[in-house]
Formats: C-alpha cells, sequence, structure tokens
C-alpha cells in the first residue's frame, strides 16, 4: 500500500520526536549514580516517564500506517498532550526542539485526516 506523503511525514516526525524521548530517557537513566538519595525515586520516575513517553509516541507513530481512525485519534491525542505539557512546564533548548517537532507531525498528522477518513484514494498525495 502506497501511503500518502502527509501520513510519511506525520509518521516520520512522531518517530523522530519518540527518538528524542526515547535517547532523553536513557540519558537520564545512564545519570541516575549522581542524583542524591533524596530525590532518587523522583529522578528515576522523571527518566521513566520520558522512556514511556518515547514508547507510546514511537507506537502511536508505527501505527499510522494503519488506515483506521483509532491510530489517528491516538496519535493526534499523544501530541496534543506533548505539546500541551511542554508549553506549561519549564522550557529550555530541548523542549523547542521536542515542541517543534510535535508541531510538525501535527500538522502533517491533520493534514492526512481526509485519508483517514477514507475520502482520498491511497495513491493520492493529500
Amino acid at each position: 500500500m502506497n501511503l500518502p506523503v502527509t501520513v510519511k511525514r506525520a509518521r516520520l516526525f512522531t518517530m523522530i520526536s519518540a527518538g528524542i524521548w526515547l535517547v532523553l530517557g536513557v540519558v537520564r537513566l545512564m545519570l541516575m549514580g549522581s542524583v542524591p538519595d533524596e530525590t532518587y525515586r523522583l529522578a528515576l520516575t522523571v527518566a521513566l516517564m520520558m522512556l514511556g513517553n518515547g514508547l507510546v509516541l514511537g507506537f502511536s507513530g508505527f501505527m499510522l500506517f494503519n488506515r483506521k481512525q483509532t491510530w489517528f485519534y491516538m496519535a493526534f491525542f499523544v501530541l496534543a498532550t506533548n505539546i500541551f505539557l511542554t508549553v506549561t512546564d519549564q522550557f529550555g533548548l530541548l523542549d523547542f526542539l521536542t515542541l517543534i517537532v510535535d508541531c510538525i507531525a501535527m500538522v502533517f498528522l491533520i493534514r492526512s485526516w481526509v485519508w483517514y477518513k477514507g475520502e482520498a484514494d491511497e495513491e493520492v498525495e493529500v
């Protein structure tokens, strides 16, 4: 099956975001040795949440090849949640990077909506 360009790009940017979060989670876990005992549980929780976010983003991005609205909504929800949480938290360079990647993924995902509704042919570039 040939996927529309917008679906391919939505998948690509969702997977890039997932990769960023997975790398951040792994790096955070690797630095756990330097975390003081009183904040160890919090640091571990944050690292596991980063890994979980990366896994959920990766899964939702991977499933976008499937022409079911369920996967569209899942990816939309995960990206929207990431965008919302990024803007409402402390903001740094990595936050800006993930915000840009997530917004680009969201734009391509929204543009591919007609394909998930079944109103566009598989061969048509949406």
